[in-house]
């Protein structure tokens, strides 16, 4: 994860960068991630990590503990509320994925399971195909990353070309799909 330090948000960062261990400015740029053991984020600058040929991008520079990837880490922390509730059947299916997405947003509708299913759907955005995803631009917890996700998908050559006349319409997509048209 990546964040530009603004004077509102340079008071928390309080650590030093993990590799050159000098302290962070108003527009630094700081890469951070939640360790394994979920108990601290160390930041370093984007660009020290050149500086060192002994950092690694799957342990902290400073404490060695493992990261998570965004989809680990949004599955512990689904994991950490269905264990809350171990005799409720639907977090349980939940966090085993047997509901199907539109399952999932009826689900959600339901203040109880909301955090549950808004996590188990962020963390499998990128294997939904795009139909499911344009169900989820309907949804406003999810209609940032989901355009996002299409737009990627266009313009990296990814759909069908059923996939696209289904996109034809939507001007969200409408500079996309120009420029992946003219590319190839």
């Amino acid at each position: 994860m990546f964040a530009f330090i603004t004077p509102k948000s340079l008071e928390t960062f309080k650590e030093p960068c993990g590799i050159c261990h000098d302290s962070f400015n108003v527009g630094d740029v700081v890469r951070h991630h939640i360790s394994s053991n979920l108990d601290h984020m160390h930041p370093i600058h984007v660009e020290c990590p050149s500086l060192t040929g002994f950092y690694s991008n799957k342990e902290c520079p400073t404490c060695r503990s493992p990261y998570f990837s965004a989809r680990e880490q949004k599955e512990v922390d689904l994991k950490k509320i269905c264990d809350k509730h171990p005799s409720d059947v639907s977090f349980t299916k939940i966090q085993k994925g047997e509901f199907g997405l539109s399952e999932l947003l009826e689900l959600r509708k339901n203040d109880t399971y909301k955090e549950a299913t808004t996590l188990y759907i962020n963390s499998r955005l990128n294997d939904y195909p795009v139909s499911f995803l344009q169900q989820l631009r309907e949804e406003p917890d999810f209609k940032s990353d989901a355009t996002q996700l299409i737009r990627n998908r266009i313009s990296q050559g990814m759909l069908s070309y059923g996939e696209l006349q289904d996109l034809r319409g939507i001007p969200d997509f409408q500079q996309e799909m120009r420029d992946s048209t003219r590319i190839r």
